[in-house]
């Protein structure tokens, strides 16, 4: 992308802030991981309410950040996504809430996405991991009672890895 995905401009703005401004309709606070000091100081001057976190070894992989993040909120429960898969419609986080389940997996289509809600227990379970060995989706597999959502919200399985999936996103 030619700059962390998080300070990609679109349409002359920051994506972290568009992203913001579409959670702000379903959540009050944010947490960001991000993989380095000068990242997380652009990210802390345009978000200056959310609480940002470096991962001091991105290296690991990205259950490592999650680790990273969960550990920052103090282990609550909460949703995660990653940057780069455009903030769901509000029905979709209420859906996944009213699962009362310990962690929820939106589905679209038949393939899983994000957000994906996690009570306070899974939080507990995922914590526990090792970054090096596992990942988000197999401790998710391994948890009994967790949910799977069919959404009709296509955006939970978009990611937009390349220029070109930008473009087509923003239209």
């Amino acid at each position: 992308m030619g700059e962390p995905k998080i300070l990609m401009r679109v349409h002359g703005e920051a994506w972290l802030s568009l992203q913001l401004r579409a959670l702000s309709a379903v959540i009050d606070a944010v947490a960001i991981v991000v993989a380095s000091e000068d990242v997380a100081a652009r990210v802390r001057a345009l978000a200056p309410t959310a609480l940002v976190t470096v991962n001091p070894d991105p290296s690991r992989g990205p259950f490592s950040s999650l680790l990273c993040g969960l550990s920052a909120i103090g282990a609550r429960a909460c949703f995660v996504s990653p940057i780069d898969v455009p903030v769901a419609a509000p029905s979709t986080f209420a859906a996944l809430l009213a699962t009362g389940a310990p962690a929820a997996v939106p589905t679209y289509a038949g393939r899983g996405g994000h957000p994906v809600w996690l009570a306070e227990a899974f939080v507990r379970t995922a914590m526990a991991k090792d970054p090096a060995r596992d990942r988000l989706d197999h401790v998710l597999h391994a948890t009994a009672g967790v949910a799977r959502v069919d959404v009709d919200d296509a955006r939970i399985t978009t990611n937009l890895n390349t220029p070109e999936d930008v473009a087509k996103f923003v239209g």
